[in-house]
């Protein structure tokens, strides 16, 4: 399975929660980062993702979803989410 950062701009006072659940049907395996962010597992390409994510957008409402190389740093993390980056990336 390949990584990939999700990313969506919303409207204001939109919550994230009907793409959520849109990524948490993609895969089973998700870590939301920060709003409207997430990094997932799949089996497909980017551009099959994206498909699958712009029915839960509204009109208006940004998309990216890029693939990870599975190099990264980070810091202010939970415990839990560090782990998680460690083991999918």
């Amino acid at each position: 399975m390949k990584t990939y950062l999700i990313s969506a701009e919303l409207l204001p006072h939109r919550d994230d929660s009907v793409i959520a659940e849109a990524i948490e049907q993609l895969s089973t395996q998700t870590f939301k980062y920060q709003n409207a962010k997430w990094i997932i597992k799949h089996d497909g390409d980017a551009g099959s993702i994206h498909a699958e994510l712009v029915p839960a957008l509204k009109n208006g409402e940004k998309l990216m979803v890029l693939g990870l190389s599975g190099e990264g740093a980070w810091t202010g993390v939970a415990p839990s989410s560090d782990h998680w980056l460690h083991v999918h990336l």
